[in-house]
């Protein structure tokens, strides 16, 4: 008897599983990357002063920010635990984006691709087995993840990545191997940027799609060590973000052959996979124009 969303006579995963696994990854992710920036949330432990969306916002009394963001903890875990998480991740969406209006430093990357992805899963009817639509999120979670390594990668085409940042990265490596060259630094961190941008234009191609998985796979966990408790042990947020796209990539992405690029790329089955195309995949482009 097959196992229960793996199609017939096959062992890989199908959209039904990839769907769960994904929405446990998310859940899991934002509640590690809440915890982790607990200040960020709760303003009366905060250092420097909201900065919200509007002027003419009304702060948030301190008692009804934290009954906010323990309900923001809850609902998590209900989109983790059950099986139709459809109410809870609306619910979360809409207190997560509201509450993220009260100051723009709440904006953080790994937050709003998140929220994106979670919408996405949010707009599948998990009641009902249609492959069409379940494909049809998946596919927009692929696009939010591809184009975050790809623009990720263009971003660190400037000195101050290939000159600081990269030699900073590299420096726990280079003590636990004592042997390396320090002069091999210059040139990886050069060809890095590419690597990156490449690994999210290879995840589109059923060719390379597994040779990107592997790079991504240890891209991250290169980041984790040198970032985490081992390496430099700074910019804990960070850590969870790299094991989720490391979950994200695997389940998205590994032995799924179901999917083309102009599956991914082209906004065919909703308008909100129109949406996440312009913001993710072409609004990036400004910042390179200071806009």
């Amino acid at each position: 008897m097959p196992l229960m969303g793996l199609r017939r006579g096959n062992s890989k995963p199908g959209f039904a599983v990839r769907l769960l696994w994904l929405k446990v990854a998310l859940a899991l992710a934002l509640l590690s990357g809440f915890l982790l920036s607990a200040r960020l949330w709760v303003s009366d432990s905060r250092y420097y002063p909201l900065t919200p969306v509007f002027e003419g916002l009304p702060a948030i009394l301190s008692p009804v920010e934290g009954i906010w963001f323990i309900s923001l903890l809850f609902l998590l875990t209900a989109i983790a635990l059950v099986l139709r998480p459809r109410k809870p991740i609306l619910a979360f969406i809409i207190l997560a984006g509201l509450l993220s209006l009260f100051d723009q430093s709440r904006w953080q990357p790994w937050f709003y691709q998140y929220l994106f992805m979670l919408a996405a899963l949010a707009l599948y009817p998990w009641g009902e087995q249609d492959p069409k639509k379940q494909e049809a999120a998946l596919n927009v979670c692929r696009l939010i993840v591809v184009n975050t390594y790809f623009w990720s990668g263009l971003q660190k085409l400037n000195a101050s990545f290939v000159e600081n940042l990269f030699p900073l990265l590299f420096e726990p490596l280079v003590a636990l191997l004592p042997g390396f060259s320090k002069e091999l630094v210059h040139p990886l961190g050069i060809v890095v940027p590419f690597i990156e941008a490449g690994i999210g234009v290879g995840l589109l191609t059923r060719r390379f799609r597994n040779v990107a998985i592997v790079l991504a796979v240890g891209m991250h966990v290169f980041i984790v060590f040198s970032l985490g408790p081992i390496g430099h042990d700074q910019n804990t947020v960070v850590w969870p973000w790299n094991i989720a796209m490391i979950a994200f990539v695997v389940i998205l992405f590994w032995r799924s052959q179901s999917f083309s690029a102009k599956d991914v790329l082209v906004p065919r089955a909703s308008l909100f996979h129109g949406l996440v195309l312009l913001l993710f995949g072409v609004m990036p482009l400004f910042s390179f124009f200071g806009l």
